[in-house]
Parts: structure tokens; sequence; C-alpha cells
């Protein structure tokens, strides 16, 4: 099983939004549920609207990260 990793986006707004998860073994053509994960943590840093937040599983990451203008970075609480 995957456990979360410490980071997570969060949207500069207060609004109440969606969970969405990044795995290794995601595919960004999936809805970014918990069971089917998005596959690159670029994908849901532009996919983010609002109030959601995006889960990075465990794993390895291989990638450069442009983050868009709005989204905040936080080690996760759990």
């Amino acid at each position: 099983m995957f456990s979360k990793v410490c980071l997570l986006f969060l949207s500069a707004s207060s609004a109440l939004g969606a969970d969405y998860f990044v795995s290794p073994s995601g595919s960004n053509s999936a809805v970014g549920s918990k069971t089917a994960p998005w596959r690159t943590v670029q994908h849901a840093a532009n996919s983010l609207k609002p109030g959601d937040t995006t889960f990075v599983l465990s794993g390895h990451y291989n990638e450069k990260v442009q983050i868009p203008v709005g989204i905040k970075i936080e080690k996760s609480r759990t």
C-alpha cells in the first residue's frame, strides 16, 4: 500500500475542493483518485482548481515541476 509523502499542494483559495492523488504507477489520463491516480506531479499542479489538494504518494518522481502561480506547497499534516 502506498503511504502519503510529505508534500501536498493547496491552492490559495479557502474554498473546499477535491482531493487528488499522484503515484509513480498512475496515469495522467486517469481521474486522479486514490484508486486511479495521476502519474506526474506536474499534471497534478496543472490540474488544480481553488481549494483542491493533491497527495503525492511515495515513490520516485524523476521530473522537474513548475508550480503555477497561486499554488502553495505545504508538508502533509498526517
